[in-house]
């Protein structure tokens, strides 16, 4: 993999893991058409590790009052806790479906096509919050374990985790920029675990070095870190304003094209 490639899909996975687009389904489809290979666990090791460093950064403030506060007897304290059982709760129906149907993800993600119609429906998700309501309802409560069991369809390639987490806390009657700062950092959780597997995975093996490894390695690290920084900063500006609507008609627009393209 060239430092050019590893640079795209950098733009790729830190842009689309946080835009309500997929980022599965857009790596997925960019490798199908330019004929990228991701060049394994290391990787996507380095790329999540990018978007990881991303949402750190981002809701730093948010993430030190939860661990702060959650670990001392303060008036914060049981809001804080709140939180932080929340968060480790939603996060179960992902790794249980992702432990158990391990083979058969790998499987789907092999296809272009199941990322497209993925993506499509995501578009699906998208557009039906225009009629969802806020009921002034917390994220850190029933409504974050719907929104757990939306990541947990996320893992599909295509379907946005974040466009379905997102959605799921609206329809759950939370404020749309809470429900969006909680599936982000949901998103620590799913990122890192995912990244502590895959590092597991080849810590048994031996790494063959070759030129220009590193360099591309590092590159794509950077350029997810710049892009998922500013695709959570785009989505919080576009949410409060319009919601998910237009994210909607451009993951129909890039099914519809990637399946033309594609039948060519």
């Amino acid at each position: 993999m060239t430092i050019g490639e590893a640079l795209l899909l950098g733009l790729v996975q830190g842009a689309t893991e946080f835009l309500p687009v997929s980022s599965s389904g857009h790596l997925v489809i960019t490798e199908a058409l330019l004929g990228i290979s991701e060049g394994g666990l290391l990787v996507e090791i380095s790329l999540h590790a990018g978007t990881l460093l991303a949402v750190l950064l981002f809701f730093r403030s948010r993430i030190i009052w939860i661990v702060s506060e959650g670990l001392r007897r303060r008036e914060d304290g049981p809001r804080a806790r709140a939180w932080m059982k929340w968060l480790i709760v939603a996060t179960i129906p992902a790794a249980c479906v992702g432990f158990l149907f391990r083979d058969f993800i790998e499987r789907v993600f092999e296809s272009p096509v199941v990322a497209l119609v993925g993506l499509m429906l995501t578009g699906v998700i998208l557009i039906s919050t225009r009629w969802s309501k806020q009921w002034d309802r917390k994220p850190a409560g029933p409504a974050g374990l719907w929104m757990g069991f939306a990541q947990a369809l996320a893992i599909l390639p295509g379907i946005s985790r974040s466009g379905a987490t997102i959605a799921m806390g609206m329809w759950s009657g939370v404020d749309r920029s809470e429900a969006a700062e909680f599936s982000f950092l949901l998103s620590v959780l799913a990122i890192g675990g995912a990244s502590l597997l895959q590092a597991v995975e080849i810590m048994g093996g031996t790494i063959e070095p070759v030129p220009g490894m590193w360099s591309g390695l590092l590159a794509g690290f950077v350029m997810a870190f710049l892009s998922g920084y500013a695709a959570i900063a785009l989505l919080l500006g576009i949410l409060k304003k319009r919601g998910l609507t237009p994210f909607a008609w451009y993951c129909w627009a890039v099914g519809i094209i990637g399946l033309v393209l594609l039948s060519m």
